[in-house]
Parts: C-alpha cells; structure tokens; sequence
C-alpha cells in the first residue's frame, strides 16, 4: 500500500492530472489523504500540521515514511523503482503545505526525506509529480515499455 498525505485544501487546476493518475494506479493501491491546512497563524499553522501528520504516521509504524524536501536525496527514476517502491511494500509520502512543515517535529518519524529535483514545486504539483514517477516506477519494475 502507498498512501500521500497532502496538505492542501483541493488540486484545483490539476484535478484532471490527478484523477489520471488514480486511475491508472488503482490497481496498484495508492491512496492520497488530504489533509486540511490549519487556520491558525503562521508559524502555529505549521506546529498544528506537523502534529496532524505526526499523528497519521504513528497509524502506520511498519510502513516506510518518506517525507518530500527540497533538502532531501535525489533519485534517477531507475534508482526510486528499485531503492524505494521495490524495496517497501508498504509506504506513507508526506507533501506538506505551502507554508511548510516543522522538519525537526517530524524527524523522529521519519525514514527519509526525498528530493524530487533542484527544482522548487508547489506542493499540488508535487503530488502530481510523485504520483507520475510512481507510475513509472512500477512499469520500469515490469520492465514495460513506458520507461524508455
């Protein structure tokens, strides 16, 4: 199972994206919870989410808890089909909000914080990006042709 938990309040202009890529990862077990953003003030907004994350992530303290950061390692695409889904059968994504996340709240309960480019996403097209690479992961791990 992989789940992404988001915060955001909608996708807005990427629901089609989004919707696509569920669609062709239904079979494959991937979830997205939505996480609502705080209404509090920055930086309380950020404690209150992170604590919110916190409290999902010790729901699942088998799975491989990967927390997406600018900060984080890089992968090919190759090396996050093998090294990351091949490897964890089961595995919680975390894509904060846009005003952040406490890293240090979430550093104890975290396995690894990944980089998906030296590039800076928003945090919904993040998403769509995570959800596109593993879709490709599993092809390139069936050795089908959509990885080429």
């Amino acid at each position: 199972m992989i789940k992404i938990i988001v915060v955001a309040n909608k996708f807005k202009h990427f629901t089609p994206a989004k919707e696509f890529f569920e669609k062709l990862l239904k079979n494959k077990k991937v979830k997205i919870e939505m996480l609502f953003p705080s209404k509090k003030p920055f930086p309380s907004n950020i404690q209150e989410e992170s604590a919110k994350i916190i409290k999902i992530l010790q729901k699942h303290p088998f799975y491989f808890k990967i927390l997406l950061s600018e900060e984080g390692s890089q992968f090919t695409s190759v090396q996050f089909a093998s090294q990351v889904i091949d490897k964890h059968q089961d595995i919680v994504f975390v894509v904060w909000g846009a005003r952040g996340v406490d890293q240090e709240m979430l550093r104890e309960h975290i396995n690894l914080k990944l980089s998906l480019s030296t590039l800076t996403f928003n945090h919904i097209l993040a998403t769509i990006v995570l959800l596109e690479q593993i879709y490709r992961s599993f092809n390139i791990l069936k050795g089908w042709s959509y990885h080429h």
